[in-house]
């Protein structure tokens, strides 16, 4: 039994209607954007840092690192600046400028110490103490740590920014910055200068060996960080004493040798000064007297020869 060709055309053309149909229906072809690759896992699966290394990460969680990102202050100066991707280098860990895509927000272990490899442990994770594995972000810094006696003492090793900074915490690893500097600068300097400004507080401020060799100053409209090199100038005096002057918080000497040298020296002083005023005078009137005396003898010399010459003509009449 053979098909009408009738029923044949009009199938075929009903087939070509249907098909023309969804095409029609479908949406347009769009590109297909990839998806961002996945982060790497930072460490081995099921595992933190924190689990194994319990005093570390309890330091860690403490100091700036671990909010780097995520602290409020940060927030806002991102958004004031249209969330530059620059930000992002220091501020999370394993930024990828290219991508955007970043390993994790704030600054993470592996930011210092690479991936956890797989078999950690027993294979260790990296451990760097050398000046260099803070410079990417700590640009300024390094920059002038490098030009610092610091970073090249005569007599031993150059420094690494962990002989004075914890890594984990971002604190001293003193008790305070004096305690710090007199680990290797043990004999602190007797000159005014040192003995003067030691332990000075008022209640602006207390002085230690940063406030002059390490002070802050304004890196850029965000940043203020303070210097490295180690090298003193005015800024901290002037910046200092202007405070002083401007609300008269003037220190008291705590020193009790250096504050009884002074008074002994002011008494010098002041008996010198009355010792000078007390003969100003007496020396004016000596100094009168001689010349008076001069004078005179000036004033005979002439009468007297003018009486010889005038003596000799009349005896020659």
């Amino acid at each position: 039994m053979q098909i009408p060709r009738r029923i044949c055309f009009t199938l075929l053309f009903l087939a070509i209607i249907g098909a023309a149909s969804v095409a029609l229906a479908a949406p347009p072809n769009q590109e297909v954007t990839p998806e961002a690759p996945a982060a790497a896992q930072p460490l081995t699966e099921g595992e933190t840092c924190g689990d194994c290394h319990l005093d570390v990460h309890a330091k860690w969680a403490t100091g700036v690192h671990a909010i780097a990102f995520s602290r409020e202050s940060f927030q806002q100066a991102w958004a004031e600046q249209n969330h530059a991707g620059d930000c992002l280098q220091c501020h999370t860990t394993s930024y990828e400028p290219p991508t955007g895509v970043y390993l994790a927000e704030n600054i993470q272990c592996e930011a210092c110490h690479g991936l956890t490899p797989a078999n950690h442990p027993p294979e260790p994770v990296e451990v760097r103490t050398d000046a260099g594995i803070c410079r990417d972000c700590h640009v300024p810094t390094f920059a002038e740590f490098r030009h610092s006696k610091h970073a090249f003492p005569a007599e031993r090793e150059a420094l690494g920014c962990a002989t004075c900074h914890d890594p984990h915490g971002q604190t001293l690893q003193l008790e305070n910055v004096d305690a710090l500097c007199l680990e290797c600068h043990q004999a602190a300097p007797e000159n005014y200068v040192h003995v003067t400004h030691r332990s000075m507080q008022t209640e602006l401020f207390a002085l230690d060996c940063a406030s002059c060799h390490m002070f802050n100053i304004q890196r850029d409209e965000l940043h203020e960080l303070p210097i490295h090199d180690m090298l003193v100038n005015t800024v901290p005096c002037t910046n200092c004493h202007q405070q002083m002057a401007q609300t008269g918080q003037f220190s008291i000497l705590e020193n009790v040798s250096a504050a009884a040298e002074r008074t002994q020296l002011r008494a010098k002083v002041e008996k010198l000064e009355a010792e000078l005023q007390a003969v100003a005078p007496a020396a004016g009137d000596a100094a009168q007297i001689v010349e008076g005396i001069i004078i005179g003898l000036l004033a005979g010399i002439v009468g007297v020869a003018a009486i010889w010459r005038g003596g000799r003509r009349e005896n020659k009449k």
